[in-house]
């Protein structure tokens, strides 16, 4: 931690706190606890459990402490601050930023591809520690999978790593019902056993299952046509029609902008990232808003190019959210006077348009 805080932080910003980057909340804590851990067993490994269990606990309230003291600010939601407009457009709509509460309340048909591997992995951990089976073993993956398991159930993108570290467990059983269905395989039964763990241990069973559940049927040729339209307009084919433009201000779905800024020298005015909020209100405002009032809020950013993929998920919302906006308009084809059309050459499903309010007599206020 020490080399890649002092290998990648800048020497001007050693002291800068902040949440999600290594920083010196993060290099600091991770030395503090460090330090504490090393202590702690010198200090406490010929005491008995509770004395040992007691320097741990005091230790954890010390870091505890530490962490309120040093960044407070990295203790609440970092996402609290956000105008309700954008979490309706777009953490409400993020399936990765939801709990499991939200998405059982929803009739969300992924829960079992996103939580069951985990609890499977579990259940295998206590019956093995029940068995006294190799209990050091299972209590210390059991715990890294309950750990990953409960945070996924907060948010639903810890799920990828309590199904990666279920793997451990769940390989172990299935070596041992392997062994058990070649050295008995008169057994039909453990052989029934074999599969039936090894498919209920994959996630993607369980995902095929619930759209199964929830749609009637497994649509997944259609959902990967969705996913695949709306991927197309951040290609790097989609953003060489936008490198025609000198260097200028983009605007687009907030999926576009790590494109944008990816494959071409202009700046983009949202990304899907919370430090933005006041760039993803901007963008979405003008896809809400009414012709005129659009015009003037796109005069604000000089002369900016408008890049409008209709398959985009977040485009899609604001389409059905405001019907008469700039945005739906686009949509059905109508092309408001104050764009120019830009001609695309790749078939991405992507539309270009630039700002040119000279043909209404108006300029920008920022040109």
């Amino acid at each position: 931690m020490s080399a890649a805080f002092f290998l990648t932080v800048p020497p001007h910003l050693y002291g800068a706190v902040t949440c999600d980057s290594l920083s010196l909340a993060f290099f600091s804590l991770s030395a503090l606890g460090g330090g504490l851990l090393a202590v702690s067993a010198l200090a406490a490994s010929r005491l008995g459990r509770a004395g040992r269990l007691l320097v741990l606990g005091l230790s954890g309230v010390v870091i505890a402490g530490f962490a309120f003291a040093m960044a407070p600010q990295c203790l609440k939601n970092p996402l609290a601050d956000l105008d309700p407009l954008l979490w309706e457009l777009w953490p409400d709509n993020v399936t990765e930023a939801q709990s499991f509460f939200a998405l059982a309340k929803q009739g969300s048909g992924g829960l079992g591809a996103f939580y069951f591997s985990g609890f499977f992995a579990l259940a295998i951990c206590g019956w093995r520690i029940q068995r006294r089976d190799r209990i050091a073993l299972h209590l210390i993956l059991g715990s890294l999978v309950l750990a990953t398991w409960c945070i996924a159930l907060v948010q639903v993108r810890g799920a990828v790593f309590a199904n990666l570290i279920a793997i451990l467990p769940a390989s172990l059983l299935l070596v041992d019902l392997r062994e058990n269905s070649i050295r008995e395989p008169q057994r039909v039964l453990a052989s029934l056993f074999y599969v039936v763990a090894v498919l209920i241990s994959v996630p993607a069973v369980w995902a095929l299952a619930g759209e199964v559940a929830t749609n009637g049927t497994a649509d997944l040729a259609g959902n990967s046509d969705r996913r695949g339209a709306s991927a197309r307009c951040t290609s790097a084919e989609a953003m060489a029609d936008l490198r025609q433009f000198p260097a200028t201000l983009v605007v687009a779905p907030s999926n576009m902008g790590a494109s944008i800024l990816r494959f071409t020298d202009h700046r983009a005015l949202s990304a899907p990232y919370h430090r933005n909020p006041e760039g993803m209100l901007a963008e979405l405002r003008i896809g809400l808003a009414a012709p005129e009032e659009a015009a003037a809020l796109l005069g604000r950013f000089g002369y900016p190019v408008i890049a409008f993929c209709a398959k985009d998920p977040q485009t899609r919302l604001v389409i059905k959210k405001a019907p008469d906006g700039v945005y739906s308009q686009l949509n059905a084809g109508k092309v408001p006077d104050f764009l120019d059309v830009v001609p695309v050459t790749a078939s991405t499903g992507l539309k270009q348009f630039r700002f040119a309010p000279e043909s209404r007599g108006a300029s920008p206020e920022n040109p």
